[in-house]
């Protein structure tokens, strides 16, 4: 042990007959294989967990036994293993700092008053601290779900777990066959103005059910649920409840369920949801089902399932796992194990763990970290976008929390800290050449610096065999893999009503030439009656005819035709106006078109250096294009819709266009020919890599970070 067996301020608290608080509890648990207990305050709900030689020594205390008398026992019963004198005196400090245990001296009421000042201005400094997600205390809500625990009882036990579980599996095989769908609509609906209103309206009344189903999941196994009220993240109003005493609970079962009941109700929202919303008609009512799907379904996998983040999914882990209080005890492991292994520090003695234990704690604090970092940069991002300065400011609080508090806590640690007093020197060169070496590696060491984007095998709208009529194929008058020229026929259809159509408007016309003739001779007012009868007569004629060169189909460009079908599928086939039938490809090579961003232009245009090419059917094989030709002029349209989010490109594109081609940003659109022989599809899409060369990955992050806020800080 690092501290002394004995400690000369051991007489201070000798004498002192400690016991237990009122109403505390003691239940023994098990914790990843190893047996455990849990102290238990009914007033505040909190739990604390001891080790079996702290609750060896905790037994002891009645109110008539002296604290040195107890240790004295201990000591005897466990020889060397006994905590010294110093660890006695800490734990009773802790036990007494919680009001978990009373002694025979009066009650200091100046220090219980500071004490609970001291627990209030904790709560407010959390409050300053998280602006993004400050909770504000309303009433207590144990009637309320008491009195209505009765109506829900059926639903909050055995049955309502089946149902739940069978509602989700039904669902979920829905939701694979549709996915597609689902992710069009998702493009569709969610970034549209009006329905994020409907999304705000819909959030508080899923989240009022999520909190509740909480609070009856634990008043089912007794647990008293005395603080409701709002808590604010990112300006949104959200429930919650505080079941911070269902920790106390003696089975595992029992704790997951309170833990997940939340989770539960969102999800079997979004699969109720689900199952209405893929066969309603469009309308309000269709996407206030999807806004539940999104809330219930996303929310769930980002925030509430999510054991990375403290909310449901981090407490149903933990109790998976048997690892209480998994997130601070990760923390702790991986700093007293860097402490003792690269500083040497000797006061540091790492506490006891399994190999399971070790594992987890390797795994969880990196992987936790990383994704608080990703979660706070994913709010800065919106709010910035939605908030303007008001959200940078509350933005740059959020990542000061995130990132730059635990910096600032372990500069603190490795400077002033008194468990590396003895290795201070040691520890400062330390971190200042592993510092060294990460800025290093962050801003002077290249690295690979490319954009990837996408394209399409590109068509000319002038490819496009279509149609200007309406009719029956009647003859092909080319074959499949002709060349043919500019204006040459193609195919000719066939409309018995165009056809006569064009007979009655000729013969009319005749009949009224005649008409006319002899009455520019007998009657000559009515002459110029009958001639603009003549000229409608003719205009009609005109149309007529019109139509009926029209279904004739002719090429647009010169090339090789492929037709869509085989001629023997083509021919006897109704062909509408505007449909296709086939396509007159170039003889020259093949065009790649593709598509960058505003916020990589720049790059793009400065330090492009060669482009790489990948098909989707090829993914291993890379391929250089040829050189690159910039589209003047920067658009909003997409060259095909295979490149917006709609159809699984990387462009959001907008909800309302019915193309899906036109993008929400500005784009900017280069050509390329597309190396010969390569087995490419027109319209097919195309990965490309265009290279920059190299870049320190420290500068490529800050130019990730500035794009990032391009829009909102325009640099």
């Amino acid at each position: 042990m690092s501290e002394p067996f004995f400690s000369e301020h051991w007489y201070r608290v000798a004498s002192l007959r400690p016991r237990l608080g009122q109403g505390v509890t003691i239940a023994r648990r098990r914790f990843a294989g190893r047996p455990a207990y849990v102290l238990t305050d009914p007033l505040t709900g909190k739990s604390h967990r001891l080790t079996p030689h702290a609750y060896a020594l905790i037994h002891r205390f009645d109110g008539r036994r002296t604290l040195g008398d107890a240790w004295s026992d201990l000591a005897e019963e466990l020889g060397p293993e006994a905590p010294g004198q110093s660890e006695v005196m800490s734990l009773v400090g802790q036990l007494h700092g919680a009001d978990l245990i009373a002694t025979d001296r009066p009650p200091d009421v100046a220090e219980q008053a500071e004490r609970r000042g001291k627990q209030d201005r904790q709560v407010f400094k959390q409050n300053l601290m998280g602006p993004l997600s400050f909770r504000l205390p309303l009433f207590d809500p144990d009637p309320l779900l008491s009195r209505t625990l009765p109506l829900v009882r059926w639903l909050v036990g055995p049955l309502g777990v089946a149902l739940w579980l069978a509602l989700v599996v039904w669902a979920l095989s829905g939701v694979i066959r549709e996915f597609d769908t689902i992710r069009a609509a998702v493009t569709d609906q969610v970034l549209s103005a009006g329905n994020l209103a409907l999304i705000a309206a819909i959030y508080v009344p899923i989240k009022l059910l999520h909190e509740l189903a909480h609070g009856w999941v634990a008043k089912r196994y007794g647990v008293d649920v005395h603080d409701f009220g709002l808590m604010f993240l990112v300006f949104m109003p959200v429930p919650y409840v505080d079941i911070t005493a269902a920790g106390a609970l003696p089975g595992r079962g029992q704790r997951i369920f309170v833990s997940a009941a939340g989770i539960m109700v969102e999800t079997a929202l979004a699969a109720g949801a689900f199952l209405f919303w893929r066969d309603m008609e469009p309308g309000l009512a269709r996407a206030a089902l999807f806004n539940v799907m999104l809330i219930g379904g996303v929310s769930t996998v980002l925030v509430n399932g999510n054991p990375l983040l403290r909310f449901d999914g981090y407490f149903i882990l933990s109790d998976l796992l048997g690892i209480p209080n998994l997130a601070k005890r990760a923390n702790d492991w991986w700093a007293d194990h860097w402490q003792a292994t690269a500083y040497r520090a000797p006061d540091v003695v790492p506490k006891p763990a399994s190999g399971y234990e070790a594992t987890v704690f390797a795994l969880y604090a990196p992987a936790a970290f990383v994704y608080r970092i990703a979660i706070s940069l994913t709010i800065a991002a919106f709010l910035v976008s939605r908030f303007f300065i008001l959200g940078v400011v509350f933005a740059a609080w959020s990542l000061f929390n995130a990132l730059l508090k635990p910096v600032a806590k372990a500069f603190w640690t490795l400077t002033t800290g008194p468990r590396l007093q003895r290795v201070r020197g040691r520890a400062v060169l330390t971190t200042a050449a592993l510092g060294a070496v990460v800025l290093a590696l962050l801003f002077a060491l290249p690295a690979p610096w490319a954009t990837r984007t996408q394209g399409v095998v590109w068509l000319p709208p002038s490819a496009a065999v279509r149609s200007d009529g309406t009719g029956f194929l009647a003859e092909m008058a080319v074959a499949p893999g002709a060349l043919v020229t500019e204006g040459q026929l193609i195919a000719r259809l066939d409309s018995a009503v165009a056809a006569a159509q064009a007979e009655v408007a000729e013969a009319h016309a005749a009949e009224l030439r005649l008409r006319l003739a002899a009455d520019a001779v007998a009657a000559p007012r009515t002459a110029a009656i009958t001639r603009i009868e003549l000229r409608a007569a003719e205009e009609d004629l005109a149309r007529a005819l019109d139509r009926l060169s029209d279904l004739e189909i002719r090429a647009r460009a010169t090339g090789r035709f492929e037709p869509l079908k085989p001629a023997g599928d083509l021919v006897g086939a109704h062909v509408a106006r505007g449909e296709e039938i086939g396509h007159v490809l170039p003889t020259t090579p093949p065009r790649l078109r593709f598509v960058v961003g505003q916020s990589a232009i720049d790059t793009v245009r400065q330090h492009l250096r060669a482009a790489e090419i990948r098909l989707p059917t090829r993914p291993a094989v890379s391929m250089n294009a040829g050189p690159l030709r910039e589209i003047p002029a920067a658009a909003f349209e997409l060259p095909s819709p295979v490149l917006g989010t709609a159809f699984g490109g990387p462009f959001p594109v907008d909800p309302r266009d019915e193309t899906g081609r036109r993008s929400l940003a500005r784009v900017f659109q280069f050509e390329t020919d597309l190396p010969e022989g390569i087995p490419s599809r027109f319209g097919g899409r195309v990965h490309v890599r265009l290279d920059h060369g190299t870049r320190p990955l420290g500068l490529q992050l800050a130019d990730a970070l500035r794009r990032l806020f391009l829009r909102g800080f325009d640099v």
